[in-house]
């Protein structure tokens, strides 16, 4: 039995349906992570959250299986695994490289603890593995004692390349106009 009781007028709804944000990628430079997303970023290391690791970029300090969750207007998406099994250090031959400062805004310092033992390079590469400024000459004998302006870099994370015929490496900087 149905009766009637009080009337209202029909209120239209607005409903939003927001899709998932596209599956995120993780591609590997030297010692960082870097996610296909620029933001939303949440990093997971073995099923656990890195705690504060939310950038689009993660400086490894530990193997394992990395993924990345990004979330977009309250929807998320998972990347599938990624495997990190070696971590290398910022050294070839034995020699330590220094990068600073980090970040950095006009002028990036590299020294070296050590004379070279090498003849070799140096270039700034960005995330996609683009050189982004002219390759510098590392000459054998010498204190690694060089200034790079970044000042004409946009803003985002880089990496300084140093090449050698004994290896390489990438070390990770942030540019901040």
């Amino acid at each position: 039995k149905v009766s009637e009781g009080c009337k209202s007028n029909k209120v239209p709804v607005v409903v939003t349906v927001n899709p998932f944000p596209a599956t995120p990628n993780i591609g590997q430079l030297g010692n960082t992570l870097v996610s296909s997303a620029p933001s939303g970023n949440q990093w997971i290391l073995n099923g656990s959250i890195l705690a504060g690791e939310t950038g689009q970029s993660l400086n490894l300090t530990q193997t394992g299986t990395y993924t990345v969750a990004v979330t977009v207007n309250g929807c998320t998406s998972l990347s599938p695994p990624f495997n990190v099994i070696t971590i290398s250090l910022n050294e070839i031959d034995g020699i330590a490289f220094n990068v600073f400062p980090n970040p950095v805004d006009e002028v990036l310092n590299i020294t070296s603890q050590q004379a070279i033992t090498f003849d070799g390079s140096m270039e700034v590469i960005d995330v996609q593995g683009r050189t982004v400024l002219d390759p510098i000459k590392i000459e054998n004998g010498s204190m690694l004692q060089q200034k790079i302006n970044v000042s004409t870099l946009n803003d985002g994370i880089y990496f300084l390349k140093i090449n050698s015929i004994k290896g390489s490496t990438r070390i990770r900087f942030q540019v901040i106009n």
